[in-house]
């Protein structure tokens, strides 16, 4: 049996319909992909396809005294959408997020529904530019008054009177796919603060080297801006490849973003 949108799904038939349910399987990725965020949107992507959702995003609240606190922690939007979330402090007028504490069960939203709030018309003013205009809100409770949430959202082409009927067959496995991806995400500052110290070996030229690669230079380009031989160059990338355990410059790379080792945005 489906869970609906108005009643709630007691722990047991949540575990069975988690255990029945192969998707998750997807998301089990080795690993260093679990804490790429690139590699995990490779592996959700085909699935919200597949269930006619257009993107998925990841918030960790907390709810005190009617209000709301936190961040959207991880989008498969584009880059524009988490950072103006985050300038205009959308999280405080995001009706999907007020609503969830009192969920058990996952409920859809719309845009046309929400309240005429001017805060709130301005948040959808804004989500439905960035393809966000109705979808469906699954809340698991971490805590006493913390609580991690995954949208499923569709833009407006999808937002219609018959995306609650489109959804209803799939919100079993929306919902596994949350658990999912609430294990994976919620362990990402362990593993890559432990990834930090495990990779401190990095000398200083050899971060620099990295951080001037994932900018795009050559090894020439490199030794002209650090002064020294393209050589000593390619000898400091020998080295970084070896304590990342990468077999190209690429992977290096790679790997030094998701492990937090280098940052490249704003540069």
């Amino acid at each position: 049996m489906r869970p609906s949108f108005n009643s709630d799904l007691p722990p047991a038939v949540a575990a069975t319909v988690i255990g029945a349910c192969p998707h998750a399987r997807l998301l089990a990725l080795p690993f260093d992909e679990a804490i790429d965020a690139r590699a995990l949107q490779q592996a959700v992507m085909p699935w919200l396809a597949h269930f006619g959702v257009d993107s998925l995003s990841y918030f960790v609240t907390t709810h005190t005294a009617g209000v709301v606190r936190g961040d959207m922690q991880w989008t498969t939007l584009r880059r524009e959408w988490s950072t103006c979330y985050r300038r205009e402090a959308y999280v405080a007028q995001d009706p999907r997020l007020t609503p969830a504490r009192r969920h058990l069960a996952p409920f859809v939203w719309a845009a046309r529904e929400c309240p005429e709030d001017w805060h709130v018309q301005r948040f959808l003013a804004d989500a439905n530019r960035h393809g966000v205009a109705a979808g469906v809100v699954i809340a698991l409770h971490d805590g006493p008054s913390r609580w991690a949430t995954v949208t499923f959202d569709v833009g407006v082409a999808r937002a219609d009177s018959t995306f609650r009927d489109r959804i209803a067959p799939h919100v079993s496995d929306l919902l596994m796919i949350t658990v999912a991806l609430h294990g994976r995400i919620s362990m990402w500052p362990q593993v890559r603060a432990s990834r930090r110290r495990e990779h401190r070996g990095l000398s200083f030229r050899e971060r620099d080297c990295l951080s001037l690669a994932a900018r795009g230079l050559s090894s020439a380009d490199i030794g002209e801006r650090l002064s020294v031989a393209e050589r000593t160059v390619n000898f400091h990338f020998r080295n970084i490849k070896t304590k990342l355990g990468a077999i190209n410059r690429p992977e290096a790379i790679a790997r030094g973003i998701s492990l937090g080792i280098l940052n490249t945005e704003g540069d």
